[in-house]
């Protein structure tokens, strides 16, 4: 899989019968995407979902039909294809970079703990734990790690470990410590980690 590519939904294919809403999936997802961040899995109900996308419970479970299998859709829903897209023909890859950590950061600003609760009950649900691997360690660490080779050349010994550093610290300042630092200002630090390795 390429680091632009997320596995598709299941839930979101067309089947036998009259074709899927698509700006309902998207109003069910983005719904339960807001849930998620607001309340974690604990506090994760699928009614709540269902009130603020304005749906019923029924047309949830029909494309869904647990609450695990909403929360994986959500999870690839909420990095979606169009924050990784131009990642592969960048021209000027440390721009990308710059941007993709600048929309990261945003995204986990003030949402890290309910997110790091999400990835804890993953360990425990494979639908769950699939999609964590396609969006995060495929998708989301695969993207950052091309871009950080085509800053520091593919060879550099350190490509995977500034990955991880860069990846690492967002999770942890967010999700650990509930750092707000807004993501222009995670990216600039990030950028700069990036230019002393460079110029070492």
């Amino acid at each position: 899989m390429s680091p632009t590519e997320i596995a598709a939904d299941p839930a979101g294919e067309t089947t036998r019968g009259r074709p899927r809403d698509a700006d309902r999936t998207a109003a069910i997802l983005d719904a339960a995407v807001d849930v998620m961040h607001d309340v974690g899995w604990d506090g994760f109900r699928v009614q709540e979902v269902a009130t603020r996308a304005g749906a019923g419970l029924a047309t949830i479970y029909r494309r869904w039909p647990t609450k695990e299998d909403l929360v994986a859709a959500a999870m690839r829903h909420d990095i979606d294809g169009a924050l990784l897209a131009g990642i592969d023909a960048s021209d000027d890859p440390a721009a990308t970079l710059a941007e993709l950590l600048a929309e990261l950061g945003e995204k986990m600003c003030g949402k890290g703990g309910s997110v790091i609760s999400v990835l804890a009950a993953a360990r425990d649900h494979e639908v769950m734990r699939e999609a964590f691997h396609d969006v995060i360690h495929t998708a989301v660490r695969g993207g950052v790690t091309h871009l950080v080779g085509e800053v520091l050349g593919a060879e550099h010994p350190q490509v995977l470990t500034l990955t991880d550093s860069i990846l690492g610290a967002l999770i942890f300042r967010a999700g650990m410590l509930e750092i707000e630092t807004p993501g222009s200002e995670y990216a600039a630090e990030m950028m700069a980690l990036i230019a002393a390795v460079a110029a070492d």
